[in-house]
C-alpha cells in the first residue's frame, strides 16, 4: 500500500476560480450579513420589480409584483418550518436567495414578452 504522501493530491485552487464557486460563495456570504440588510435588499427587489411592470405593462404591474411577493414570502414560510419540524437544510437567507433566481427569471422573461406583446400581460 502507497504511503499517503505519494498519492498526488487534485489541485483544489482551480475550483475557486470557477464562476460557480463564486456564484456559491456570494449566495452564502447572505447568511452572514445582518437581517435588516436582507429584507432592504428584498423590498428594493420588490420596488424593482413594480417599477418595470409599472412601465411595460402599468394595468398589471399591482397584481404581479403581489404574485411575486406571494411567492417568495411562500418560500419564506416553508424554509421557516423546515428547522421546527426537523427538516432543515441550514440557513434560511442562502436558500431563499437561490429559490428568488429561478422566479426572477421568470419575471424576466415575462417582462420581455410584455414589451412584444402587451396584451399578452393581460392573461
Amino acid at each position: 500500500m502507497p504511503d499517503v504522501e505519494t498519492i498526488p493530491h487534485p489541485n483544489l485552487e482551480v475550483l475557486e476560480d470557477r464562476w460557480l464557486h463564486k456564484v456559491m460563495v456570494f449566495i452564502q456570504s447572505f447568511h452572514h450579513r445582518p437581517l435588516m440588510f436582507n429584507r432592504a435588499a428584498l423590498l428594493l427587489l420588490f420596488g424593482g420589480i413594480f417599477a418595470l411592470w409599472q412601465m411595460i405593462a402599468p394595468s398589471v404591474a399591482l397584481a404581479a409584483t403581489l404574485v411575486f411577493i406571494a411567492a417568495v414570502l411562500l418560500d419564506l414560510l416553508v424554509l421557516w418550518i423546515l428547522p421546527r419540524r426537523g427538516i432543515s437544510f441550514g440557513p434560511i437567507a442562502p436558500q431563499l436567495l437561490t429559490m428568488l433566481l429561478p422566479r426572477l427569471a421568470v419575471t424576466a422573461l415575462s417582462l420581455l414578452i410584455a414589451v412584444w406583446q402587451p396584451t399578452a400581460a393581460l392573461w
